[in-house]
């Protein structure tokens, strides 16, 4: 979603994923230093001044296993 310098972004990503399941497990596999994934699925961080444009954000999920994984 759209952000804005030095306001805190905070996005639950599970509940977008339909059939999500609790014992997913969810990390960062690339993106901006600033935001931070939760194993939970909480996307959050504050992109800082001078950090306008657009930014790719890569999250994995597995299941508690890692038997599993979705991009």
């Amino acid at each position: 979603p759209p952000t804005v310098e030095e306001q805190p972004l905070n996005l639950e990503v599970a509940p977008l994923i339909q059939g999500a399941e609790k014992s997913w497990v969810f990390s960062k596999r690339s993106g901006p230093d600033w935001i931070q994934v939760t194993a939970a699925g909480r996307v959050h961080g504050t992109p800082p001044e001078g950090s306008y444009g657009t930014y790719r954000l890569k999250i994995k999920v597995t299941d508690e296993k890692e038997s599993d994984s979705f991009r």
